[in-house]
């Protein structure tokens, strides 16, 4: 464990370090985090998936996960749920991506004819939806037009939301199967509960928060401190672009 905490931390200090340098090379902290993560892998082969396989390592990318979902929404400006280019969001999430699971899913039949189904599936739900958040970059490029990073950083925030049900139930199907035989309608009663609690919780918070900062804004406005971190962040650089 020890080894595998120092090969992180080293990796995130020369990141920050080389910053700028990576930068003008293109190429993200993200990448340099993998980069670490695969030569860690490579040579303390022995601790890795006793750490991997915790309950702490499951929820530490949760609890990113909801960070950057977060983030996500923050960009969509005007109280629009679906940006500025909602036609394009909506062709982006409910035809294109359906379409890219299914040919993700006739790919991995062909390249790996011995898993099964749900195997597939799983595997075409992690690697199929887009996020941009470890790349901002991408979508606060000047040169990139408003109308596509607007529909870019929308997409990126409800795709997730959206193929986690299936997630779930493909996670499901895979489990039962390998294990007790239990068929599709086991695995559906595993996964619609969870979706049905997430749907619950995320829709009064989400609600009782957005209102509360909405209330707030508009009372007091801004504190001192709050501009400060505003005017500081990445997102107010003149050098990016801010979403609509």
């Amino acid at each position: 464990m020890i080894p595998t905490l120092l090969a992180a931390a080293t990796a995130a200090v020369l990141a920050a370090l080389a910053a700028r340098r990576l930068e003008r090379w293109n190429v993200g902290t993200p990448f340099v985090m993998v980069v670490a993560g695969g030569l860690v892998g490579v040579t303390v082969t022995s601790s890795v998936g006793a750490i991997l396989n915790t309950t702490g390592a499951q929820r530490a990318p949760e609890l990113i996960l909801a960070v950057l979902l977060f983030v996500d929404a923050t960009e969509v400006r005007g109280g629009r749920l679906w940006g500025s280019a909602p036609g394009l969001a909506a062709r982006m999430l409910l035809v294109a991506m359906p379409l890219s699971i299914a040919a993700a899913l006739a790919v991995g039949g062909f390249l790996f004819p011995a898993l099964a189904f749900p195997v597939l599936l799983v595997l075409a739900c992690v690697v199929m939806p887009i996020d941009f958040a470890s790349s901002e970059r991408v979508v606060r490029d000047r040169r990139m037009p408003a109308r596509m990073c607007s529909m870019l950083n929308v997409e990126g925030g409800y795709n997730d939301g959206i193929v986690s049900p299936l997630f779930l139930f493909a996670l499901a199907l895979a489990g039962g199967a390998a294990t007790s035989g239990h068929g599709p309608t086991h695995a559906l009663s595993t996964a619609v509960p969870h979706a049905l609690i997430a749907i619950a919780v995320g829709s009064v918070l989400g609600t009782l928060l957005g209102a509360a900062l909405d209330r707030a804004s508009h009372r007091a406005g801004p504190t001192a401190a709050a501009a400060a971190s505003w005017c500081c962040s990445p997102r107010s650089s003149p050098t990016r672009r801010r979403s609509p």
